[in-house]
C-alpha cells in the first residue's frame, strides 16, 4: 500500500466513525426531546394519512 493510499483510509475511517458518532447523537437527541412523534405528526399533518397507525 502506499503512502497515499494510508492517508485516504485514515481519513475514509475517520469520516465514517464521526458519521457513526453523529447518527447516535442525533438520534439520543431525538429520542429526549420527543422528536420523533413530532416528525410523525409532521408527516400526518402534511400527507393527511394516519402516519402507520
Amino acid at each position: 500500500m502506499r503512502r497515499g493510499d494510508r492517508r485516504f483510509v485514515v481519513r475514509l475511517v475517520a469520516l465514517l466513525v464521526a458519521a457513526v458518532v453523529g447518527g447516535l447523537w442525533a438520534w439520543a437527541a431525538m429520542g429526549r426531546a420527543g422528536a420523533g412523534s413530532c416528525a410523525a405528526r409532521t408527516f400526518q399533518t402534511v400527507t393527511g394519512g394516519d402516519a402507520g397507525r
